[in-house]
């Protein structure tokens, strides 16, 4: 699966900012963004499941601050509180089909959540993806969504209906696209997946009120993910492929695009989307059905 440096320069190996091959990634300013040395404490091998919330899950959705944003293919987000399991409010937003979600970076010290991020991948206009940021403000039950940003790419340069996963702490956005245009199939067995990563600390206007990251890398990889969620931990992307009856959930290294474990679904149905609250638990959201919660073993010791 070939590598780029920012110039577009092929590469072998792990890179850094100038295009150096090295065993660490770093974003436009020098600061470490992943290591290859990744901690290998949790057995994502095995796993036991439990209901989490019974709200139906209909799109993408990221929780924070005892809170599910769940988005819809409607231009609409509801809120759900974890605690009550119950719906608190739906707010109308512009983001059509909200295929995925990811907080990222707080805009304000004083805000109370982190910039919300929304991808939307399907039937976008002019062959471009769209990625909706919105500030979130709440007065009692009472939520308020503002669009702060709206962010572009054209499928050349991410690949064909891309979702996206924010790595908050480098505010780095990863897009996984496709090289074709039919996220659902690989009936020729051409069509794989494109992912590549854009710096949020530096925009490009484009002149019609939207914005693009700074480019930073490109992966070409050598598989395929139908219909995919996306989110990140732990210094890896992990993203779900829904097309598989029952899906899988991949870890994928950001730097070189290689899976580096797969995590079977435990039911049939779509997966929806993909939140970790910590290493060893993660939340999956079901079509049309609940949110689940996958608790991982440590590993054992070695003696």
């Amino acid at each position: 699966m070939p590598v780029y440096n920012l110039q577009g320069v092929q590469l072998d190996a792990l890179f850094n900012k100038d295009g150096a091959s090295i065993d660490t990634a770093y974003d436009i300013d020098g600061n470490v963004v992943f290591s290859a040395e990744e901690s290998e404490t949790v057995d994502y091998s095995t796993y036991t499941v439990s209901t989490y919330c019974s709200v139906p899950c209909r799109q993408g959705f990221a929780i924070y601050g005892g809170y599910i944003f769940a988005c819809d293919k409607d231009d609409s987000c509801t809120i759900i509180s974890i605690e009550d399991d119950e719906v608190v409010e739906t707010v109308s937003i512009t983001t059509g089909h909200g295929n995925s979600a990811s907080f990222g970076r707080f805009q304000n010290p004083s805000d109370e959540f982190p910039l919300l991020y929304i991808s939307h991948d399907l039937g976008a206009p002019s062959n471009n993806n769209y990625e909706y940021v919105y500030r979130i403000t709440r007065s009692g039950s009472a939520f308020t969504f503002t669009l702060v940003q709206t962010l572009k790419w054209s499928y050349s340069q991410t690949g064909y209906m891309a979702n996206s996963a924010i790595d908050a702490q480098s505010n780095v956005m990863y897009m996984l696209g496709y090289s074709a245009a039919n996220a659902g199939s690989d009936l020729d067995g051409t069509n794989v997946m494109i992912l590549t990563a854009w710096d949020l600390n530096y925009l490009t206007d484009n002149g019609d009120g939207t914005f693009t990251p700074m480019y930073l890398r490109k992966t070409t990889a050598d598989y395929f993910i139908p219909y995919h969620f996306g989110q990140t931990f732990d210094s890896r992307l992990i993203w779900g492929g829904t097309g598989e009856q029952p899906g899988n959930i991949y870890a994928v290294s950001p730097n070189t695009g290689a899976i580096t474990y797969t995590i079977p679904l435990h039911k049939t149905g779509e997966g929806e989307g993909i939140a970790f609250l910590s290493a060893t638990d993660a939340i999956v959201g079901f079509y049309n059905d609940g949110f689940y919660k996958y608790t991982f073993p440590l590993k054992e010791a070695s003696t």
